[in-house]
C-alpha cells in the first residue's frame, strides 16, 4: 500500500472498523437463543455445532484472515433471537439466519477508496449457506485443517482455510 492507502487504511480502522468489531449494532444486546451446542451441519457422518463454527467464525474474522479481507458491510438477520446464545454483540453474528456480512479484499477496497483504482472491489457474502459450503470443502479437500477443527487442534490458519473455502471455493491468499 502507498502512503495515501496506509492513512485511509487507519482511518477506516480507527472510526469504522473498531466500532463495528465492538459490537454497534442495531440489534446490540439482543440475546440469541441458539444453543452453540446445536448441530448446525452434519458431514461425512461427523456433526459440527454451531460452537465449532462460531470458533473457526471467530478466528477468522478477529485474526486468521485480517490481512486479506475488509468487512465494508453487513445485514443484520431479521430476527436476533435466531442467533448462537452467548456474549457474541459483534459481526460474527451478522453469518447467522437471513443475515450476510459482505467481504472484499482489504488492498482493492483502498485503492478504490484512495482512487487508485476506478475498479469497484468484488464483494462476497458470508452466511449460513456459505458456512456449510466452506465446512464441505474443508473436508474434502483441505482434510487436515479439517481434522485439526473437529478434534480442537485448529488455529488462525485453519479458520482462514475455513473462511476462504467459504467465499472462493478455493485458497486464494496465503
Amino acid at each position: 500500500m502507498n502512503d495515501a492507502s496506509e492513512a485511509l487504511y487507519e482511518r477506516a480502522r480507527r472510526e469504522i472498523v473498531g466500532p463495528f468489531l465492538r459490537g454497534n449494532m442495531k440489534n446490540q444486546g439482543t440475546q440469541g437463543t441458539r444453543s452453540l451446542g446445536e448441530v448446525f451441519y452434519t458431514i461425512g457422518g461427523i456433526s459440527i455445532t454451531v460452537e465449532q463454527v462460531m470458533d473457526l467464525l471467530l478466528g477468522a474474522l478477529e485474526g486468521g484472515s485480517n490481512y486479506w479481507y475488509y468487512i465494508p458491510g453487513f445485514q443484520e438477520p431479521s430476527d436476533m433471537s435466531k442467533v448462537p446464545a452467548g456474549e457474541f454483540n459483534s459481526v460474527e453474528l451478522c453469518a447467522w439466519s437471513d443475515g450476510h456480512i459482505k467481504i472484499c479484499d482489504k488492498e482493492a477496497f483502498y485503492d478504490h477508496q484512495s482512487g487508485n483504482s476506478q475498479e469497484e472491489p468484488q464483494r462476497w457474502i458470508l452466511n449460513e449457506e456459505a458456512m456449510k459450503k466452506g465446512l464441505d470443502l474443508m473436508h474434502n479437500q483441505h482434510i487436515k485443517h479439517f481434522a485439526d477443527f473437529v478434534i480442537g487442534d485448529g488455529d488462525a490458519n485453519t479458520a482462514d482455510v475455513f473462511l476462504q473455502m467459504c467465499l472462493f471455493g478455493e485458497l486464494v491468499y496465503g
